[in-house]
Order: C-alpha cells, then structure tokens, then sequence
C-alpha cells in the first residue's frame, strides 16, 4: 500500500490531530485507558533515569508529557507537534508553572538527557520528514536516553510506517540498545525499545 507523503501526509494529520485529543490513540472511544496502560508498560523502565532536559516528540495533546513532568517535576521539558492546536491546548491546560517549551519544530541547538516517542515515528510516511527526525534525534547528550515506543505489527496502512524493533534500532546504530519487550493494544503489538548514547 502506498504511504501518505508530502503535502498530503501534513494535511492527514493536522487535520486529524486538529479534531481532539480521541485522535491521537488507536481508538479513540478509550483513549485515555489506552493511555494509562502504556505508561504503566513504560515507567518501570525509565523511572529510575536522571534527565534534566527532556524532549517529547509528536506530543499531541500533552497525554504522556504530564506523565513525565510528574516523573520528573525539575527537568526542563519540551513539546514538539506538527498540530498548533494540540500544542495551543497544552497552553490552555497546565498551569504557567508546569509550562513545557512548545515547537512544531525542534529548536536548532537544543540537547537533550532524554528523547521520548510514543508512536510518533511510526506515523511518520514522508520519507524526508522522517529521514529529518532521525537526524533529530542525533541530539542526545552522552549518557542521554532515547525511548522508542512503536507499532510492529505492520498494520499495512497508508498512514503507519510498516518496521519492526530491529529496523527501528538499526536507525541509530551509535546507541545501546535493550528491547524491553512487547505490549499489545487492540490485537496490534507495540515495542518498547531503550537506547543509550555511550559515546
């Protein structure tokens, strides 16, 4: 099947993204169970990490960076999305205290102890936009963290990259890799995968 690209895959998801929060999970009706049900596959395995900045990339509307400004109160927390509105609700919602730094680009000289990616990369067709992202995520800090959780069940549609765990890891070679396993929502498998930049 062909993949969305250029215009038409800024389009698809902008507008998507623009109809609400239900939009940014498999099914909307139970998006915040789904929610809940990743982080609780995800946290036991970066809780223990130490980032003082952290980027959450294709943040949507803010559902797992409230998760990690609760893990991690004192990091300096920042919000990429290609929807303005998703971002513009962030805004809207947290209190000016607990404001993350909002883009829909990352910044150019940003760095980062922590990148996280809760099927973001996954949607990502254009084949430019994503070549770009891998780019991005070249940001890490030594000793930084770069978490990957990802659709493998290779869904074959036009808006999901069809890569399994090896193909994901084998974008970023540089990094130590730990696959911590397997989490399956609505019959589609989703894997958590850990990479350090050890220099």
């Amino acid at each position: 099947m062909g993949k969305l690209a250029g215009q038409a895959y800024i389009d698809y998801w902008r507008t998507r993204m623009a109809r609400g929060p239900e939009e940014a999970s498999f099914d909307g009706r139970d998006a915040d169970r789904q929610g809940e049900a990743i982080w609780e596959f995800i946290e036991p395995c970066i809780k223990r990490l130490r980032p003082d900045t952290i980027l959450d990339f294709g943040c949507g509307y803010g559902r797992m960076m409230r998760r990690l400004r609760a893990l991690w109160p004192a990091a300096e927390l920042h919000g990429v999305d290609l929807c303005q509105e998703a971002l513009s609700s962030i805004q809207q919602d947290w209190r000016d205290s607990e404001q993350p730094k909002l883009s829909t680009s990352i910044p150019d000289r940003l760095s980062v102890d922590l990148i996280f990616d809760c099927m973001a990369l996954q949607h990502i067709t254009d084949e430019i936009t994503f070549e770009n992202a891998v780019m991005d995520f070249h940001r890490l800090n030594l000793g930084g963290v770069l978490v990957l959780f990802e659709n493998i069940s290779q869904p074959r549609a036009e808006h999901v990259r069809d890569m399994n765990a090896g193909s994901y890891m084998d974008l970023w070679p540089g990094l130590t890799w730990t696959n911590t396993g397997i989490l399956r929502l609505k019959g589609q498998a989703h894997a958590l995968m850990i990479g350090v930049n050890r220099g």
